[in-house]
């Protein structure tokens, strides 16, 4: 899989989770590419994480960051799995 699919697939599955990724919705808790506030991207120092997931619009520290990178490997579901039942408990 090249990035672009991966970043692809995991953006389809956070939303099949009940992430809310769409920019116009007041409710949105995933962003692509920068943290919410300024503050949040100068502690990146620079990087552009593919994802950023906030617990809800009330709280001001992500608590996830996710890097998506390309795989060969057919576990990368057990690994996106891994991360998206955070959100269900």
């Amino acid at each position: 899989m090249i990035e672009r699919e991966v970043d692809n697939r995991l953006e389809q599955e956070l939303v099949k989770k009940g992430w809310i990724i769409n920019s116009g919705d007041p409710e949105q808790n995933v962003y692509r590419q920068n943290p919410r506030t300024k503050e949040e991207k100068l502690s990146l120092l620079g990087t552009f994480p593919d994802f950023v997931l906030y617990e809800s619009t009330k709280k001001y520290s992500p608590i996830a960051v996710i890097e998506t990178k390309k795989s060969n490997h057919t576990s990368s579901k057990i690994h996106l799995n891994k991360v998206l039942i955070m959100h269900e408990n």
